[in-house]
């Protein structure tokens, strides 16, 4: 059985013949790293999945940019670098597609979705109930 965290769901709309599939994501706030143009910059996510990621910050990349997001997730130690390239971007933020996933990294993020969406009600007290946020 395919686990609801990698489940993808083709989107029902189609341009240029691309299937466009979406991964399940879940709100989360975690910060990270970006790297950018050889540059580093800070964000945080609001949303995560095995797809990609939605992350606040004043950093604007151009669209298609490649980026590299670091981010420390339970299930390693240590911080995960994802390659990702950036499918869009607004005011404050921009939405990135993970590429290349290895099998750690797909483990580590896929590990978070499932947990958050298993137990939505044993979110620690500072998530809100909007999703999970890391401790400080």
């Amino acid at each position: 059985m395919t686990s609801p965290a990698a489940r993808f769901e083709p989107d029902v709309g189609r341009q240029s013949g691309i299937l466009r599939v979406r991964a399940t994501r879940v709100a989360v706030v975690l910060p990270v790293g970006i790297t950018y143009q050889g540059g580093r910059f800070q964000g945080t996510t609001l949303d995560l999945g095995v797809g990609g990621a939605f992350i606040e910050t004043s950093l604007e990349p151009d669209f298609e940019a490649r980026v590299d997001i670091t981010l420390q997730l339970p299930a390693v130690v240590g911080e995960v670098r994802l390659p990702a390239v950036v499918r869009w971007r607004k005011p404050g933020g921009i939405g990135v597609h993970f590429l290349e996933l290895g099998a750690v990294d797909t483990y580590a993020v896929t590990s978070l979705v499932e947990a958050i969406l298993k137990a939505p009600d044993d979110l620690p007290p500072e998530s809100g109930g909007g999703g999970w946020k890391a401790p400080e």
